[in-house]
């Protein structure tokens, strides 16, 4: 991530603007479940310099929706008091940001290989002027960019995102999302939804294939559920139930074996290549969304079957 530098300017009665030194926004540092960012304010040695902020407002903007902001940059009162002691004074601010935004942002960023806001400072400071102190409006403008890795490794980590809150919101029963079948299949599809975030839906795609295959080997084959379904009790499971489980679950790995893992069996005529079958980033988010739940029932059904019986170790005689 480049440091933004955030020009201060400070706007005075009589409609002119004067530099008065600069906001340099740090690294992102994840503490408790927070995001935080070290900010770094340097003023002028001599002439207008900015003494304190008053009032102090930084929030986070992006292009495709400038009317939408995603949260806000919040320090504390007493390190905003004294900033001109020294040229060069440190700020903290916590970065807050709920599960909503952050799945608005994951979806308009839609697979970009980085995520941008516009940096937005606002606020009133004491500022000195001709050995005078007066209050002024202070304003400036800066991007910051991160890269999907510092994305999400310092702020979806940190902040404990993994489902989308209009995902679990699908869900009947909020508790059901504390079962371990639930939680192990969003263990089990966090690769997925990692290349989701870099853009790459269709190795997304062959990623649930994999999550399947963790649990079950050739899940696109009927045989193969029906096989581990068999030990499931008729009561839990009645034979028309337990068929037509196993035909589902293995028509939905059908797709993910033919998109996510298979090529076409056309070659192209131009490079004579096997093309990849085409995902979108739609696609994929929905896809991984049905995968979730049926992974999750499959986990489900698949630990209702009794433990297979140890072999019966032959009886010695004694010498």
């Amino acid at each position: 991530m480049a440091d933004p530098r955030i020009q201060l300017t400070a706007y005075l009665p009589d409609n002119t603007q004067r530099y008065v030194g600069e906001l340099v926004l740090g690294d992102l540092t994840p503490q408790n479940k927070e995001v935080r960012i070290q900010g770094r304010f340097s003023t002028l040695p001599h002439g207008l310099a900015l003494e304190r902020f008053v009032e102090l407002r930084v929030r986070l903007t992006s292009d495709d929706d400038p009317g939408k902001e995603w949260g806000s940059l919040v320090a504390s009162v007493q390190e905003l008091v004294q900033i001109a002691s020294t040229q060069s004074s440190f700020v903290t601010f916590t970065w807050h940001l709920t599960p909503s935004d952050l799945e608005e942002i994951e979806r308009q960023r839609c697979g970009a290989r980085y995520v941008t806001f516009n940096v937005i400072l606002q606020g009133i400071a004491l500022v000195t002027r001709e050995s005078a102190s007066e209050l002024h409006p202070i304003r400036g403008q800066s991007q910051l960019t991160l890269s999907v890795t510092e994305w999400e490794d310092k702020v979806l980590k940190p902040l404990g995102y993994s489902l989308p809150p209009s995902w679990e919101r699908l869900m009947p029963d909020a508790e059901r999302r504390e079962h371990r079948e639930w939680t192990d299949a969003e263990k089990r599809l966090d690769e997925a939804r990692k290349f989701l975030r870099r853009g790459e839906a269709r190795d997304a795609v062959g990623s649930v294939l994999d999550a399947f295959e963790s649990i079950l080997s050739g899940p696109y084959d009927s045989k193969h559920w029906m096989a581990k379904l068999q030990a499931v009790p008729d009561d839990i499971l009645p034979p028309q139930k337990r068929e037509a489980t196993a035909d589902m679950l293995a028509g939905f790995c059908t797709y993910l074996n033919r998109v996510g893992h298979h090529r076409g069996r056309k070659a192209e005529a131009a490079n004579r290549m096997l093309p990849a079958m085409p995902v979108d980033q739609w696609e994929g988010e929905h896809v991984i969304a049905v995968a979730h739940f049926l992974l999750s029932l499959a986990l489900r059904i698949v630990d209702a079957a009794p433990p297979e019986a140890a072999a019966a170790v032959p009886a010695t005689t004694p010498p």
